[in-house]
């Protein structure tokens, strides 16, 4: 499996080099994918979704008066496909689709946590609401574990989360879900199509840049 990184910051999208896509076994190349192809999603629809999450997730923290994200980076499966113009793209594998694990990337992309200022994309909470709330309920948790004979104080909290991406849309466009992989699902989801988000809040007690 190889390893890509990208740098994700202030919109800027910086890539190492990618592998030419595998052939199927058959040693014909491989199918192109197209937007509506429910096997795979575009990777810059997912990072889009999660940006705007993101913003959610930051304006949900500052309400509620929690410390907001330091960094976020992001481990993703992917494969690489040619689209249905002939240019090779990377693709994320949909809930329920097996690859062979020689036929996908790793890609790692550090994110800069998006100001709660942001505008935010109206109707598309629905298809993060299930991530963008098990990452402000982790910093809850965290703040609220403490008792008043044992305060606890909150200095920094890093949160892994595995989630995968569901598709849903009219066939010929589709719009990722992203899905966090429950006790429910762990079963359910080939390793393929487990991706990863990794946040760390920011200490309260020291200042912010």
């Amino acid at each position: 499996m190889s390893v890509l990184h990208i740098l994700v910051l202030s919109g800027v999208l910086v890539t190492g080099a990618m592998a030419p896509a595998q052939a199927s076994p058959s040693g014909s190349p491989s199918t192109a994918a197209t937007p509506g192809d429910k096997d795979v999603v575009a990777i810059q629809a997912v990072i889009g979704q999660i940006r705007d999450a993101l913003v959610r997730v930051q304006k949900d923290l500052k309400g509620k008066q929690l410390p907001p994200l330091a960094s976020v980076d992001l481990t993703l499966k992917a494969v690489v496909e040619k689209d249905a113009g002939g240019t090779f793209k990377l693709w994320i594998l949909s809930f329920g689709v097996k690859r062979e694990k020689d036929q996908t990337q790793s890609v790692s992309i550090h994110l800069t946590p998006p100001s709660p200022d942001n505008p935010t994309k109206v109707g598309a909470a629905s298809l993060t609401e299930a991530l963008e709330s098990a990452i402000v309920s982790a910093a809850e948790g965290a703040q609220q574990s403490g008792t008043s004979e044992y305060p606890l104080l909150f200095s920094g909290l890093t949160v892994e989360l595995e989630f995968t991406v569901k598709t849903t849309g009219n066939g010929k466009v589709s719009i990722p879900i992203i899905t966090p992989i429950t006790a429910e699902l762990s079963g359910q989801v080939a390793k393929n199509a487990t991706q990863t988000i990794k946040v760390v809040f920011e200490d309260p007690k020291k200042p912010s840049k």
